[in-house]
């Protein structure tokens, strides 16, 4: 996805983002089980870097993670899906 500026618009730069909107989103995202996340502002979003991210940020799972939450076979040493406390 496009990365967001203070208006909550869609931009083409990392540099024109909002930060604290920027952050707000990845903390979302990684709420709900989202374990691969991919940006150009690695150190200030908290996700992992990986060339080719200027314009845009990426927000995945991965496999073992998508297997957990489905309740396929967990792979060994893997926590598990998250379950959320009412």
């Amino acid at each position: 996805m496009r990365y967001m500026d203070n208006d909550g618009n869609p931009v083409n730069n990392v540099l024109n983002a909002d930060d604290a909107r920027m952050v707000d989103l990845v903390s979302d995202f990684k709420l709900n089980g989202f374990d691969q996340n991919y940006s150009d502002n690695d150190q200030a979003y908290g996700t992992q870097w990986a060339p080719g991210h200027s314009n845009h940020i990426h927000f995945g799972k991965t496999k073992a993670t998508a297997q957990a939450e489905r309740g396929e076979a967990t792979p060994p040493n893997h926590p598990g899906p998250k379950t959320r406390q009412p």
